[in-house]
């Protein structure tokens, strides 16, 4: 009798977390796309990987050919503009679809490679970098949309991409990127050809977004500081030289003018929280309002006449949500409506562990950590780490990681660890090259911690993540094999010097600035003795392999080397690989089977 009542708990327990996965991740969520001329909001829903375009409040059904990520619907376009992922999450084409009747076009050139797309003002054409096959130009181009092909706007050497255009499409604002922050802005005169440098600053300057004013004379950009802090410049392009419209004390990410110029709007993240400045530009000395979202901010857009703002708000252990932000409600976000979370009930708190000194400028090491709303310690803890590394933890959904702890009475501890963004270049740059040796030191604080919370369980702790996360969570059990029990890597990588290597050349300069050059005996030294594939010898605990064969950034060989490099030791392996995947989980059906592998190897582990 006791046996079968053993086995009905057991039954019983597996349906509800298969339930609890099922329903967070079938969640309906909308994402900001544009608004109408009538200011009306337009956004695409999602559930459970359907896809439908909504329009002020009409929805239109997205045909099979539609379902790729839209970037931009404009009614004035008469269709939708879709990034299509030709392989692995780095390649891509850029259609045209005008989703309701037949004649869906490609716009970008065959095989070449797509990013940045912008539709200028007018909605005349389509502005795009791209780049032929595997090389590492990119050059600007522009579809017109009645014309049959796209023309060439800018090439050159390097790394260009479109920022924003004049209300009349004669200027362009280009950004060349020489690092993810380290970039340089130029104004295209598209009539004369002729490129001007605009000065906001000595290299390197962090510019995240910018904004060109409807006469095209001068532009604004938002930035983030090399000691924390941001700036919103404005460069007249005659001039050439720019002057501080605002100082704020956190990174600006995102800055958008309306079309007739009258408001300007930022968003700015605290420390993972997102926060909007709209600016009214009409009147002189005029503070801006500084409007607490309480929430993750993405997908800025603004209508014409400067009274309406939209966006995506993701709030923790909640989907993505689309809202509108008026002018005669002081550019609020509207009260979310008081429901449950699909989730589960989920807690976050903040810590900040203190360093014995500072590194990157930063005294201390920025933490978040999630419990169960509902259930008291100590919790076993998923140790999980952002990809990147160029990458922060802040206050989006995470439901993935909302439905693991309330699945398994789990505990997530979340690190900005030294190398992250969001708290200053110097900190985000002070993991570069050779300087990677400071990522361990950060690990063994936030296990020190952990062992300090008597509400976490430091004898069960399994490190976690994707891409760069992936990698630290394998290095991070190989360095502290009597901590950490077991280790979760997504499409992480093993070995940083064949990564670099097998990197795609479009990136490869980028990820050479980040982790440096592998071609120098020095370096490869370094990067080969922070490799998961070296430290394996000394792996104890059991490691959970997921990898997308079709990925292109993180190539499917590092995952499938580190198994074969544990099968040879002895070690306790699974690996999982992703037939039709690439570096992304796009599929709904293969994220829901990925964190469903996660759970039970995650549960395996915890114990009862």
């Amino acid at each position: 009798m006791r046996a079968l009542f053993l086995l009905t708990l057991l039954f019983w327990h597996g349906s509800a977390r298969a339930d609890l996965i099922e329903q967070c991740l079938a969640a309906p969520a909308s994402q900001t796309l544009s608004l109408t001329v009538d200011n009306a909001l337009i956004a695409l829903r999602s559930q459970s990987g359907k896809r439908t375009l909504v329009v002020g409040g009409d929805r239109v059904p997205l045909p099979p050919r539609s379902q790729a990520p839209i970037v931009r619907y404009n009614s004035a376009l008469g269709g939708a503009l879709i990034l299509q992922d030709m392989q692995g999450d780095e390649r891509y084409r850029l259609r045209f679809d005008p989703l309701t009747s037949a004649g869906a076009r490609q716009l970008s050139p065959q095989g070449a490679r797509v990013a940045a797309p912008l539709v200028d003002p007018a909605n005349r054409s389509v502005i795009f970098s791209s780049t032929a096959g595997q090389g590492p130009i990119w050059g600007v181009l522009a579809h017109d949309l009645e014309a049959a092909g796209p023309r060439v706007v800018f090439q050159e050497g390097g790394a260009w991409q479109p920022m924003a255009t004049s209300a009349d499409g004669r200027r362009l604002v280009l950004q060349q990127v020489f690092g993810l922050y380290d970039r340089v802005i130029y104004i295209l005169d598209q009539k004369t050809s002729i490129k001007t440098p605009l000065y906001f600053g000595q290299r390197p300057v962090a510019i995240r977004a910018a904004a060109i004013s409807p006469d095209g004379q001068r532009v604004y950009v938002a930035t983030a500081l090399v000691r924390g802090g941001g700036r919103i410049l404005v460069a007249d392009v005659h001039a050439g030289s720019a002057t501080v419209l605002h100082r704020a004390d956190w990174p600006l990410y995102d800055i958008k003018l309306s079309g007739d110029g009258s408001r300007l709007f930022a968003l700015e993240n605290r420390d993972g929280v997102s926060w909007l400045v709209a600016f009214d530009m009409q009147g002189q000395g005029v503070a801006p309002k500084e409007i607490p979202l309480e929430a993750w901010a993405t997908d800025l857009a603004v209508s014409a006449d400067g009274q309406v703002a939209a966006l995506t708000l993701s709030q923790l252990g909640q989907p993505p949500r689309s809202v509108l932000l008026k002018e005669d409600t002081g550019f609020a976000p509207p009260t979310p409506a008081n429901r449950p979370s699909a989730c589960g009930p989920i807690s976050v708190a903040r810590a900040d562990i203190t360093r014995s000194k500072p590194v990157g400028g930063l005294e201390t090491l920025p933490v978040k950590v999630l419990r169960p709303a509902n259930l008291s310690g100590p919790f076993p803890v998923v140790l999980a780490f952002h990809g990147g590394p160029e990458g922060q933890w802040v206050e989006t959904s995470q439901l993935n990681y909302t439905a693991l702890a309330n699945t398994l009475g789990a505990a997530i501890v979340m690190p900005n660890l030294v190398g992250s963004t969001g708290y200053g270049l110097l900190y985000s740059a002070a993991d570069d090259g050779a300087a990677r040796t400071a990522v361990p030191g950060d690990v063994s604080l936030v296990l020190d911690y952990i062992a300090g919370d008597p509400t976490l369980d430091e004898t069960r702790i399994v490190a976690m993540g994707a891409s760069y996360g992936g990698y630290l969570a394998m290095l991070s059990l190989a360095q502290n094999p009597d901590r950490i029990q077991a280790a979760i890597s997504q499409v992480g990588i093993s070995h940083i010097p064949s990564f670099l290597s097998e990197t795609p050349l479009t990136r490869r300069g980028l990820r050479r600035n980040e982790y440096g050059d592998e071609r120098e005996d020095k370096i490869m030294k370094v990067l080969d003795a922070l490799s998961p594939l070296t430290l394996a010898q000394a792996i104890k605990g059991p490691i959970l392999l997921i990898h997308g064969r079709n990925d292109a950034r993180v190539l499917v060989g590092q995952a499938t080397r580190m198994k074969a490099r544990l099968d040879a030791l002895g070690k306790e392996v699974r690996y999982l690989e992703l037939p039709e995947s690439g570096h992304v989980l796009r599929d709904y059906e293969t994220q829901l089977r990925v964190l469903r592998e996660k759970a039970a190897f995650l549960e395996k582990q915890f114990g009862p």
